[in-house]
């Protein structure tokens, strides 16, 4: 399911950040940031595709239920979370918004 596909490749991230600050592993450096940008890349995608998916399709079958709304708008809040911790800058911090904004819909 959708856990274990964004849960495996945040694992990975975190991984590959735990090894690239050894100094032991730093002539992989380079193979590593080419691994972490493309993990991260595909957990970004995965996040929005699932995140739109609950927007487009679940929400508005859940007006007329609290409980599942608010389940939901947290699960997007989540994914948007997942972007913001794995990237940069710019992006980080409109993901960090949307995280935000899902959250305080909740």
């Amino acid at each position: 399911g959708f856990k274990n596909l964004i849960g495996s490749k945040r694992t990975a991230l975190r991984n590959i950040n735990a090894i690239s600050t050894n100094a032991k592993y730093a002539h992989f450096n380079d193979a590593l940031m080419k691994y972490r940008n493309k993990i991260q890349s595909e957990l970004c995608e995965n996040c929005k595709e699932i995140s739109e998916t609950i927007e487009n399709y679940i929400l508005p079958n859940c007006s007329d239920h609290k409980e599942s709304m608010t389940f939901f708008l947290k699960m997007i809040g989540d994914y948007y979370r997942y972007i913001a911790e794995s990237s940069k800058d710019d992006k980080r911090a409109e993901a960090k918004d949307l995280a935000t904004a899902y959250y305080n819909r909740a």
